[in-house]
């Protein structure tokens, strides 16, 4: 297990850099020598910029030199949407290396050949070329084995994945690599929940962001795709309730009757919809399309709850500013979200993306890369570390001690001498809160419930509970998984949706 050696605290920063400032960069094609230059074109506040963590970038630029010999220099652009990549690949050609689609924009892009080929030969020896150094046994992998693009993912990620790139499934050629994925769920500031009358058990199923019990305190996400989704599984509930047997079995109807909701609209499915939007509408504080979360995090609104994507939970309950934020995925279903790298048909440099698509796979890059943005890299050690170490973090503490020669008993009555001086009034409480900090993300939060908490996994303190919920909000739970599927695009039935989701908004 590695350790991380700080907590990984981002700070919101306006003036990110001066590619957000000439993004038109991106676009400039045939100027110079592009095999000097490797065009990324990524969502904004996506990848670790140095800002707390590692600057992925500058460390990709001096590790592709080590390895091929070549300096290369990373033109680094960002999107807003799914809407606008797309638009500057497939009408305006442009000539960017790497680019990062969700699920059902990969689908797009492959169906109007827009992607090259990832999984093949050139590839392969690119991939085995970048984890040359690394240890098989950091991967989860025996001893020996041959690190793949396959076998470091988790297995039920890849299952999903196969929906829209099937080579994923075939064992074929695939056009994707996963980046960063997750859920579809509810934030909400418990406190304010409570206030209301409300608790969170109300937050476990869609009814409290369709329903009229927190009128007035809603934000409901500006996205026509996840409105849909949401409304038409909120609409499906009692279906969803007899397939899965009152959410206790989610097998193979329930999944089929779940991804119907989300996919394949037609004009019942969308005019329902639409009228359960409506309905929702006189219920609303507000749409957002980006600010909820910062309003929930800073109570700056009326709102109490809001329809977040787990990466924006994920990213302001890292802050530690408001403990009492919470999320959860409701029983009735969610979508899991998948951001892919992939190489666009007219890239200058295909070389370079491939070597910058492995390097992003590389165990230290996606354990930073995850704690940065709040969502999960595919990379399953990785995110497994980092769970267990929100989890359980003492037992952090502990082996590194241990392997300083300490015994774990030792190690532990050292731990618990930190913490009750940390919760003293003496002289070296700071230095102790400091020592701690480094290995509980929430160090407030565990002090505060020091009483009740054994330091176990298993524990059923709140500050466990809190800690549970964060970790499954960073990398989704086996019970998460089992009740999402994946948004596919929607072809040409996209543009109805599209005008009822204005009519939704206009009425």
């Amino acid at each position: 297990m590695k350790r991380f050696t700080e907590k990984y605290k981002r700070i919101i920063v306006f003036a990110l850099c001066f590619m957000i400032a000439f993004p038109a960069m991106g676009f400039m094609t045939g100027c110079g020598d592009r095999t000097t230059v490797l065009k990324v074109y990524n969502w904004g506040e996506y990848i670790a910029d140095g800002v707390d963590s590692m600057d992925v970038i500058s460390e990709f630029e001096t590790w592709y030199e080590e390895k091929t010999g070549e300096s290369i220099r990373v033109e680094y652009s960002m999107f807003d949407t799914n809407e606008t990549m797309y638009t500057q690949i497939a009408n305006k050609r442009a000539d960017y290396d790497v680019v990062c689609p969700s699920d059902y924009t990969v689908q797009k892009m492959l169906t109007n050949d827009l992607l090259l080929p990832l999984g093949d030969d050139e590839f392969d020896e690119v991939w085995a070329d970048a984890f040359s150094d690394e240890d098989p046994e950091t991967y989860g992998l025996d001893e020996g084995e041959e690190i793949t693009y396959r076998n470091i993912m988790r297995p039920s990620l890849t299952e999903l994945v196969a929906t829209y790139d099937e080579g994923w499934s075939t064992g074929g050629v695939v056009y994707s690599v996963p980046y960063m994925w997750g859920t579809f769920g509810l934030l909400y500031d418990l406190p304010e929940i409570e206030s209301l009358g409300g608790s969170a058990e109300d937050m476990n199923s869609w009814e409290a962001l369709f329903g009229s019990k927190y009128s007035g305190h809603i934000y409901m996400k500006n996205s026509v795709r996840d409105a849909y989704a949401s409304a038409n599984i909120y609409n499906y509930t009692d279906m969803l309730r007899e397939l899965s047997d009152n959410w206790t079995n989610y097998g193979e109807e329930y999944h089929a009757l779940l991804a119907q909701c989300m996919n394949y609209p037609n004009d019942e499915t969308i005019a329902s919809a639409e009228k359960t939007l409506k309905d929702q509408k006189k219920h609303l504080y507000a749409y957002e399309s980006d600010e909820g979360k910062e309003d929930l995090k800073n109570g700056k609104s009326a709102a109490a709850l809001g329809f977040v994507w787990s990466c924006d939970a994920g990213y302001v309950i890292g802050m530690e500013e408001n403990t009492g934020l919470w999320y959860t995925v409701p029983v009735e279903g969610t979508n899991v979200w998948v951001d892919s790298m992939c190489i666009p048909k007219y890239a200058g440099n295909v070389k370079a993306a491939k070597y910058f698509i492995a390097f992003l796979n590389m165990y230290n890059v996606a354990y930073e890369n995850m704690y940065w943005v709040g969502a999960a890299t595919p990379v399953a050690s990785a995110a497994e570390d980092i769970v267990e170490e929100i989890n359980d973090p003492r037992s952090l503490y502990v082996s590194e001690l241990e392997e300083e020669g300490m015994t774990a008993e030792e190690a532990i009555e050292e731990w618990d001498a930190l913490v009750l001086d940390a919760l003293s009034d003496s002289e070296t409480a700071s230095e102790s809160y400091d020592a701690l900090s480094e290995y509980v993300y929430f160090i407030d939060k565990y002090l505060e419930y020091h009483d009740d908490c054994t330091d176990e996994s298993d524990c059923d303190c709140d500050w466990h509970a809190y800690a549970r919920m964060y970790s499954e909000c960073l990398y989704p739970s086996d019970g998460h998984v089992d009740r999402a599927a994946i948004m596919t695009d929607f072809a040409e039935k996209n543009i109805d949706i599209v005008r009822m989701f204005t009519r939704v908004k206009a009425g």
